[in-house]
């Protein structure tokens, strides 16, 4: 048996990422740990003891103390057996602390703790027993009840389950409304009080037994699946417990042959369900970056659902006129700025008149606004860099919508793939099918092609080795034909014609993994760009362009104080320019009634290298050094060097100064 008493020293707050065997981050002032004052025993599980390789080694439990001094939300970070992890995590929620304290009130803390599990030696065999004589009670068992059974052997066999065992419940919790899987909800299985029928319990139960004569823990997993072993057949209740979500209890009944299948639904509950986290800054590689969370995303008012739309209205943002979409940072032209899409740039935002993103924010997993100071991984801006990224999509069912406005129409289907996901994305609006009807017939205006656009999504996400692979493409469509003819004329022809064409279409690989302090991203992008305009017979052009892009980064964690990445990336391709216009006049010979024409082809490289670098020089000052080398080849041919160096320098826990140089 060990006491975890004797493990206080191990234990230590969890400030940032998973449990180190570092030394904790330095607490903030103010701030006063939770101390346990009341230790459990932990006994190596007895139906392991039998095996020939018995497991043993240290099971990490992380935890959450809360402000009332109870374990909850406790989770296995580093396994041995599941059966011993079962054993951990029972103990560990049966610990009691004094509160953690922030400025005098309680707050909650994770906590880890390490807990050694060593092999017993196997028991040695008993010997066998002496026949004894026959005993006067008639029945041959000697406990002169007369009933033929041991009494002691009955008591044991009516001990409580040691949570190893057949199979006997199992079955998934998921979010009411939501159907997202819900981890780390407690299930607690424990005798069904007298007199409940199966079904929900709704009332609350008075004058419940303090001990009852045997309980079962286990939490569910990133699926919200859970499994409970050795529970014993008949009526049996259930609760099911996870902060920030209604309590929910059952009277089941477990069935002696089979496993009983069970699916239950937590609902959130109406009151805040965020607690309050001491936390010590982490990194913070840019220094005025403004993030739209996944939370935010789809309760941000004034955007009609679109998210993207919200950037038009942050601190230093305008809008170009004429609703062209653009972003105007800090004063600078939207053609300094950049936009990135999955570690890769995109040639616009939104769709003809900036009515919406061309890019479903519903499937968007956070939106970063940097006005300035931005990493080194960014380069060819001197305006602002907004960087949004994909989510993956849900693996707990099928799920879509069709969502229709003023506008357009759009829909949407996700779900699983074997292990990985699939989002299926699309919208095409019917602007074209409303204006002509609208329009009156006097008006001599008329439509070839009315505004109109339309954009795509497929994404796809998959575990590969000790990563995972997406595949992505996307794209969208913008055009505009616009017929004007002159009042005396009798049928319009291509002289009275005004349009446009604005579309890119874009296919991307990502890997992304992590190996300990290591993570690594690869990267490679194709994107095809098409921009046409018509002007009568007065101009035309095409612009159009195949770009390819491709990133690569390898991260590292050097020590608390120091981290590393360095990567690169390369920007190629080939453009070309068809344009007709009008030939201008001469001093001599005036207007010559002809038309210049013009066609330009010509290749494109950039190539770039970057580092950035993280260092702590004191518990509230940190750098944050970088570098990027650019080279503009095939025409310019030169070298860009652009040095940075950012800092961030906390003045107290609720002001700090923050700047940049480069």
């Amino acid at each position: 048996a060990l006491g975890l008493a004797a493990f206080v020293g191990p234990v230590s707050a969890a400030w940032a990422g998973p449990p180190t065997e570092s030394a904790p981050a330095e607490l903030p002032e103010g701030f006063e740990p939770a101390e346990l004052i009341e230790a459990v025993t932990v006994e190596y599980p007895e139906a392991l003891r039998s095996r020939e390789s018995a497991p043993a080694g240290v099971v990490r439990v992380e935890f959450v103390v809360g402000t009332d001094g109870e374990t909850f939300d406790a989770k296995v970070v580093q396994s041995v057996d599941p059966q011993i992890d079962m054993v951990a995590l029972d103990a560990v929620s049966r610990l009691r602390y004094a509160p953690a304290r922030y400025q005098g009130e309680p707050v909650e803390v994770v906590l880890s703790i390490d807990i050694p599990f060593e092999a017993p030696p196997p028991p040695e065999p008993e010997p066998e027993p002496e026949p004894e004589a026959e005993s006067g009670d008639g029945d041959g068992d000697g406990d002169g009840d007369g009933d033929g059974v041991d009494t002691e052997e009955a008591a044991e066999s009516s001990d409580p389950p040691a949570g190893v065992g057949p199979l006997r419940v199992r079955g998934r919790v998921r979010e009411a409304g939501q159907r997202v899987p819900l981890e780390g909800v407690r299930i607690l299985a424990l005798p069904a009080p007298e007199g409940i029928e199966p079904g929900r319990i709704r009332q609350t139960l008075y004058g419940e037994d303090d001990d009852p004569a045997w309980t079962l823990a286990v939490q569910s997993d990133a699926e919200g699946r859970y499994e409970l072993r050795g529970v014993p057949t008949g009526r049996v209740r259930l609760v099911v417990l996870r902060e920030g979500f209604a309590r929910l209890e059952y009277v089941e009944v477990v069935p002696e042959d089979g496993v009983l299948e069970l699916e239950y639904f937590l609902k959130r509950l109406p009151d805040n369900p965020f607690r309050t986290v001491v936390d010590v800054p982490g990194e913070e590689p840019d220094t005025a970056k403004r993030s739209i969370s996944r939370e935010e995303i789809n309760a941000l008012p004034g955007t009609q659902g679109d998210a993207l739309k919200a950037l038009q209205n942050f601190p230093g943002v305008a809008r170009t006129p004429f609703g062209a979409g653009g972003l105007v940072i800090r004063g600078a032209s939207p053609s300094d700025s950049q936009v990135y899409l999955g570690y890769h740039e995109i040639p616009n935002l939104f769709h003809f008149g900036a009515l919406t993103s061309v890019f479903n924010s519903d499937i968007l997993a956070q939106i970063d606004f940097i006005p300035g100071n931005f990493d080194s991984r960014f380069g060819d801006a001197i305006g602002g860099v907004v960087n949004v990224q994909p989510r993956k999509g849900r693996r707990d069912g099928f799920h879509g919508y069709i969502d229709s406005d003023l506008f357009d129409t759009g829909i949407m289907l996700e779900g699983p793939v074997g292990k990985g996901s699939f989002v299926l994305s699309g919208r095409r609006s019917y602007i074209d099918a409303i204006l002509p009807a609208v329009i009156p017939d006097d008006a001599n205006l008329d439509f070839d092609v009315a505004p109109r656009y339309y954009d795509y999504q497929a994404m796809l996400d998959y575990p590969v080795g000790d990563g995972e692979l997406t595949v992505r493409i996307f794209g969208s469509d913008d055009r505009l034909t616009v017929i004007a003819p002159e009042e005396n004329e009798a049928e319009a022809d291509s002289s009275d014609s005004f349009g446009t064409v604005i579309a890119f279409h874009r296919a991307d690989l990502v890997y992304r993994a992590d190996k300990g302090p290591w993570s690594f991203l690869v990267t490679p992008s194709y994107r095809f760009d098409n921009l046409t305009g018509a002007g009568g017979d007065i101009f035309e052009f095409r612009f159009r362009i195949h770009t390819f892009s491709g990133r690569a980064e390898v991260s590292r964690q050097l020590s608390r104080n120091a981290a590393l990445r360095i990567g690169t990336d390369i920007v190629a391709g080939r453009y070309s320019i068809d344009a007709r216009a009008p030939s201008f006049p001469t001093d001599s010979l005036g207007d010559r009634g002809d038309a210049l024409a013009s066609e330009v082809s010509n290749a494109f490289a950039r190539p770039s290298l970057y580092a950035t670098s993280t260092i702590r020089l004191s518990p509230k000052f940190t750098l944050y050094p970088g570098m990027r080398l650019t080279y503009n080849a095939l025409r310019f041919k030169r070298m860009a060097v652009d040095p940075r160096l950012r800092l961030r320098y906390d003045l107290s826990d609720s002001l700090a100064i923050k700047g940049g140089l480069g």
